[in-house]
């Protein structure tokens, strides 16, 4: 899991300055998303996460 919130870290910092839009926010988004039960949004990752829907598709 340490290995996914990297990674998506590392993509919203990436984005924010792609997008002009503050990191914080990116990350903010992401945290509410992946607050979500996993099961409701379908199958776990390689990574033994849910898939992120939203933030990963910018």
């Amino acid at each position: 899991m340490a290995r996914f919130t990297k990674a998506v870290k590392e993509e919203a910092i990436r984005n924010a300055h792609r997008y002009g839009v503050p990191v914080s926010t990116l990350l903010g988004i992401w945290q509410v998303e992946s607050g979500f039960d996993p099961l409701a949004l379908g199958d776990l990752n390689a990574d033994n996460a849910a898939y992120s829907y939203g933030i990963g598709q910018l």
